[in-house]
């Protein structure tokens, strides 16, 4: 029986998907950075301004796991699994994601954070 209840569930959930956003946005960044496109301004910006609320949301999502004694540690991945070992107030849960689990979660967070940011972005 897990001892994890849903607002643990939500957290873990930000805490191994956010940094993967994170790391996404800022690759994107430097690829349009170093790209032959004209107009790279707003696509930066978008981007920057997304990783930015990114950045916010993963302290937060720090703080709430320090405050309700989690912690996530990945222990193994391959091909086709990642297995997170997750601590709950002393109590060890081991759980595996399936790999394409992961980036359809991954992808979906990044959609949020873009559709979100799309409106406060200046040129």
């Amino acid at each position: 029986m897990s001892r994890l209840t849903t607002e643990d569930w939500s957290i873990i959930e930000d805490g191994i998907f956010l940094p993967m956003v994170s790391i996404i946005l800022q690759q994107d960044i430097r690829i349009i950075e170093d790209s032959p496109h004209k107009l790279k301004k707003p696509y930066i910006n978008l981007l920057e301004l997304s990783l930015k609320k990114v950045q916010s949301d993963i302290a937060t999502t720090k703080r709430r796991l320090r405050g309700k004694q989690l912690k996530i540690i990945q222990k193994y991945k391959d091909e086709h699994f990642t297995t997170y070992t997750f601590v709950i107030s002393g109590y060890e849960e081991v759980h595996k994601y399936f790999n394409p689990v992961i980036k359809n979660k991954v992808q979906d967070k990044l959609a949020i954070y873009l559709a979100s940011t799309s409106d406060d972005v200046l040129v």
